[in-house]
């Protein structure tokens, strides 16, 4: 029985399951990872999952120590949604259906909804380090998992400007930080910054920091233009399933 059992339902572990148990059958040294991104997924667009695939393989790339068995994405919670984005948020259920689809053929990308569905999430603001901190204690309190899995946290350049890293998650947890294919030299000047604060040798195990693919500036704000103004560029921008239910729903559209 999991000693978190309560939560159980919020965080679903199938898949993590399956692939770690083809990790220890295959490469039993190799320390299992999981990656997490949060947001408000308003909608969920191809380079919110994609960033998942590149930071898997820069990852694995770059420790080789280290294998990714599952990513999360935690869609953020009502209260925060609609107080940044107003008439133009998307409700949870629908928000949470649309990631759903557009990881459905991965097998290893899945929804948390422990952010937008626990009974915290109505209270207070969740940031994102309570989201890292939480996932991080169930997976290694459940007891089918039984071994320690490092949480690496999977973010936009632009978040780690704006939020930065401190000394007691980088003990406990990893960052990917993933910007939009802009020029290297901010690469350099986030390096710069985690050697003013962190020793060396600390952070190059912990974090990494890689630029982004070539259509690496889709937005959901661009997404959302689109739909207001009932444009069709948009749909090369979602998974054909996400597309089809955002037509299907009328979502943020007049018709």
């Amino acid at each position: 029985m999991l000693s978190n059992n309560s939560e159980s339902h919020l965080t679903p572990t199938t898949k993590l399951l399956t692939n770690l148990s083809q990790l220890k059958s295959e490469t039993p040294s190799k320390t299992p990872v999981v990656l997490l991104t949060t947001g408000s997924m308003n909608p969920i667009h191809k380079q919110h999952y994609n960033n998942f695939e590149i930071a898997k393989k820069e990852l694995e790339s770059r420790l080789s120590q280290v294998k990714v068995i599952a990513g999360f994405i935690s869609p953020s919670q009502d209260c925060y949604v609609f107080g940044k984005l107003g008439k133009y948020a998307i409700s949870i259920d629908k928000r949470i259906e649309m990631c759903k689809l557009a990881v459905s053929e991965s097998d290893w990308i899945d929804v948390d909804l422990w952010e937008s569905k626990s009974k915290k999430s109505g209270l207070k603001f969740i940031d994102y380090w309570e989201v890292l901190y939480r996932l991080s204690k169930f997976l290694n309190e459940h007891d089918e998992i039984n071994c320690n899995i490092k949480v690496f946290y999977l973010c936009g350049s632009d978040h780690f400007m704006k939020t930065g890293i401190s000394h007691t998650l980088l003990r406990h947890h990893g960052f990917i930080i993933v910007g939009r294919n802009e020029d290297d030299g901010w690469i350099r000047n986030i390096e710069n910054d985690l050697n003013r604060i962190f020793d060396e040798n600390a952070w190059k195990e912990s974090v990494v920091v890689i630029n982004g693919e070539d259509n690496n500036n889709i937005s959901s704000t661009t997404i959302r233009k689109e739909l207001i103004h009932n444009l069709s560029d948009w749909e090369d921008l979602c998974d054909p399933k996400v597309v089809e239910y955002i037509k299907k729903n009328k979502i943020l559209t007049l018709g």
